[in-house]
């Protein structure tokens, strides 16, 4: 029995129309069987600004 394959795509620009997301999109469509590709979404992480940034 083999074990189930996945992947984590990652577009690296948040824009909609983004080619990578789109490619990103069209690659679901395409895996072989038994491979599953799942997409993360950046929008809901916040960008990083060191002014915000705390000492531990």
């Amino acid at each position: 029995m083999s074990t189930p394959v996945r992947i984590l795509g990652i577009a690296g620009s948040l824009r909609r129309a983004s080619y990578n997301r789109a490619a990103l999109r069209a690659a679901t469509q395409l895996v072989p069987a038994g491979v599953t590709l799942d997409i993360f979404e950046l929008d809901g992480i916040p960008g990083f600004n060191q002014d915000e940034e705390h000492n531990p």
